[in-house]
């Protein structure tokens, strides 16, 4: 359990991710295609670097955005502003606790996300302020060869949910918006108020996290109309099955 997960949970508080800190180096990467005399050609990262560098700065190549426009440019453009809340379907994953859950030891929150309009919802960060988000499936591919036409948030965010179909056993959805704030490289782009449905303890966590959780829930569910949910993942017949606490 991390520092700060209790006030987290207490305020319902979901971070924002930026792509470039994402375990897939590819993530939300736009491919592009370069013609010459309507030939396709290998893109010249040199050429683009020297356009880059004139509306970036020199200096942009030392910081890690600038890396991270490096590690990508030879597959597409990084969508460094695209940034997304991940979310999965599947709450007994043994890969998924494997990765994500230092390997059983964390936890898995289950949000009701009927408040999310799968269109467009509007949101509220940690600084009050209200931008437009989607909720949107991730598609799981092997061709990514689509088409946009321009650099507008509807591609943006369209270019943003396509993943290698290697990943799709995390079954994902994505809350994403398009930032172009200091807020979205900083990490500090925060939305409050998806109510918890469940918490499913880890099969490695230890009893002192156990009885801390348990004592969030006690404190919560007493003044909530609504009770949270408390399960501890085991494992059956080579499955991992949530058992309730």
């Amino acid at each position: 359990l991390y520092k700060g997960m209790i006030e987290d949970l207490q305020c319902a508080r979901l971070r924002f991710t930026n792509p470039a800190i994402l375990n897939d180096p590819l993530e939300a990467v736009a491919p592009y295609t370069f013609r010459e005399n309507g030939n396709v050609v290998t893109p010249n990262t040199k050429e683009i670097k020297e356009i880059l560098s004139t509306h970036l700065g020199k200096n942009v190549w030392k910081e890690p955005r600038g890396k991270r426009i490096l590690e990508v440019m030879p597959f597409g453009i990084s969508l460094e502003y695209a940034i997304m809340l991940c979310l999965s379907k599947s709450e007994n994953n043994q890969l998924m606790w494997a990765h994500y859950a230092d390997a059983g030891k964390g936890i898995c929150i289950e949000y009701d996300t009927s408040p999310l309009n799968i269109n467009k919802t509007k949101i509220t960060d940690s600084h009050n302020k209200s931008f437009i988000a989607k909720l949107l499936k991730v598609h799981y591919t092997t061709d990514f060869k689509y088409t946009i036409t321009g650099l507008s948030e509807e591609e943006i965010l369209f270019s943003s949910i396509f993943k290698h179909k290697d990943w799709s056993y995390e079954k994902e959805w994505r809350l994403s918006t398009y930032d172009t704030s200091e807020d979205s490289t900083k990490q500090n782009s925060r939305f409050y108020g998806l109510p918890i449905k469940a918490i499913y303890l880890g099969y490695n966590n230890n009893e002192q996290e156990i009885n801390c959780i348990k004592h969030f829930l006690n404190n919560t569910n007493s003044i909530s109309k609504n009770n949270i949910n408390l399960y501890r993942m085991t494992s059956q017949n080579d499955c991992l099955k949530p058992m309730p606490i």
